[in-house]
């Protein structure tokens, strides 16, 4: 049991290494009657504006100081999991996201991680967001070392 602890552990720490192959995606910035902004992979729902549309793609553009991958804990049809998702690909950071809603050994991943079987659960370098927060989230990218690579264009 320990073992599986530490090479759980070691996966975990070591997750964010590992490169992924991205796919471009585009992302909406939406701000809908009450002020709230949102992002999300579909265009904005109607009664509400398209502030911006963004084609992600896969980091290897050299944009960002140093590459960020963020690990996301969801479920399927989870708004705020969607949120989390939407604003860190809006941001150009890589995502692995891990759907915990019937994977056993993820659940307690989760649960040791966090301390809770709640969703969405971001990890950012090394700090773990937990719900929708976008200050927490960009925090983080910031405390990571992230570059926005729109401000860097400026």
């Amino acid at each position: 049991m320990a073992m599986n602890k530490s090479l759980l552990g070691a996966a975990f720490l070591l997750l964010p290494l590992v490169s992924m192959q991205g796919h471009a995606t585009d992302v909406y910035e939406c701000l809908d009657a009450s002020g709230e902004r949102s992002y999300q992979q579909l265009p904005c729902p109607k009664g509400s504006t398209t502030i911006s549309v963004k084609e992600t793609a896969n980091k290897s553009s050299g944009t960002s100081a140093i590459d960020i991958t963020a690990t996301l804990y969801s479920i399927p049809d989870c708004r705020a999991c969607e949120e989390v998702r939407d604003y860190l690909l809006y941001r150009g950071v890589d995502v692995v996201e891990f759907d915990v809603s019937e994977d056993v050994e993820l659940q307690n991943e989760l649960r040791e991680l966090s301390g809770k079987l709640n969703v969405p659960v971001a990890v950012i370098g090394a700090e773990m967001i937990t719900g929708y927060d976008r200050d927490k989230l960009a925090s983080a990218l910031t405390t990571a070392g992230f570059v926005d690579p729109k401000a860097s264009k400026e």
